[in-house]
C-alpha cells in the first residue's frame, strides 16, 4: 500500500469516529495502519539518509577533482610556457612534428592601467548593484515598522531526520 493511500484510509477511519462505530474496532485498525505508516517512513527516512550520504560523497568528489583539473591546468600552462622559451631561447618559431605543430605568436594588444584615477571619465564604466536588505527589513517588519513592498511570510514547512 502506498504511503497516501494509508494517510487517507488513516482520515476515512478517523471520520468513523464522529459515526458511532465501535471505538476499540476503529482503534485496532488505526494501530495496524499506523505500523504501515510508520515503516512506511522509515523508509522513507532511510532513503533520505542514503541519498543525503551519496550527495554528500558526490561534493566531496566534484572537490577533488576540481583540484586535480586546478593541478593539470597549471602543470599544462608550465609546460606551454617551458615550450615558448626554449622555442624562444633558440629562435625557432615554429616545431613541426609527426603529431602536430608548435608555433610562437605575436603577443596579442592590451591595455595595461597604470592609475585608474588619471582615466578620463569617458573611458569608465560605472556599475551600480542594488538589492534589498533582507535581513534589515525582517527586523523592521518584526520590530513592527511597516515596509512598502515588502512582507514577512512563513516559508514552507520542512522535513527533519534525527
Amino acid at each position: 500500500m502506498k504511503l497516501y493511500e494509508i494517510a487517507t484510509e488513516m482520515k476515512q477511519v478517523e471520520s468513523l469516529l464522529d459515526d458511532g462505530v465501535d471505538e476499540q474496532a476503529i482503534s485496532d485498525t488505526l494501530e495496524a495502519i499506523e505500523i504501515g505508516f510508520n515503516e512506511k517512513l522509515m523508509s522513507i527516512g532511510k532513503i533520505i539518509r542514503n541519498n543525503d550520504a551519496v550527495v554528500a560523497g558526490a561534493l566531496q568528489e566534484v572537490e577533488r577533482l576540481r583540484d586535480r583539473i586546478k593541478r593539470i591546468d597549471a602543470r599544462s600552462d608550465w609546460l606551454r610556457e617551458y615550450a615558448k622559451k626554449a622555442m624562444l631561447t633558440t629562435g625557432r618559431q615554429k616545431v613541426e612534428t609527426d603529431i602536430f605543430t608548435l608555433s610562437i605568436s605575436k603577443g596579442r594588444k592590451s591595455v595595461k592601467i597604470d592609475d585608474e584615477s588619471k582615466i578620463p571619465a569617458e573611458f569608465i564604466n560605472i556599475k551600480t548593484v542594488t538589492t534589498p536588505d533582507k535581513k534589515a527589513i525582517k527586523e523592521a517588519i518584526e520590530a513592527g515598522q511597516e515596509v512598502s513592498g515588502a512582507a514577512l511570510v512563513v516559508g514552507e514547512p520542512s522535513l527533519t531526520i534525527k
